[in-house]
């Protein structure tokens, strides 16, 4: 939202340093903005897609890592009793 900001706000004073603006010109320069602002929200949409991914992701491994770890403690417990025979 910031960087939309920005883009309106130099878009407005390039407008103005150069003078007067045509209706058609400013009309142009909200569609810039509304055109930018709209592939600002899909890109953050996109990122709350990855983001909730990886967490998923990051959960799955975890649990897997847990399992593995248990696994691990049974085979060390049976092959300890197997030495001790």
């Amino acid at each position: 939202m910031t960087y939309m900001t920005n883009v309106l706000l130099a878009s407005l004073l390039a407008v103005s340093a150069i003078g007067c603006a045509s209706t058609g010109q400013l009309s142009k320069v909200k569609d810039d903005a509304k055109d930018a602002n709209q592939t600002a929200q899909s890109a953050m949409s996109t990122a709350q897609d990855a983001q909730s991914t990886a967490q998923e992701a990051k959960r799955l491994a975890e649990a897997a890592d847990e399992r593995a770890r248990r696994t691990e403690e049974i085979v060390n417990r049976s092959f300890k009793k197997s030495m001790y025979k």
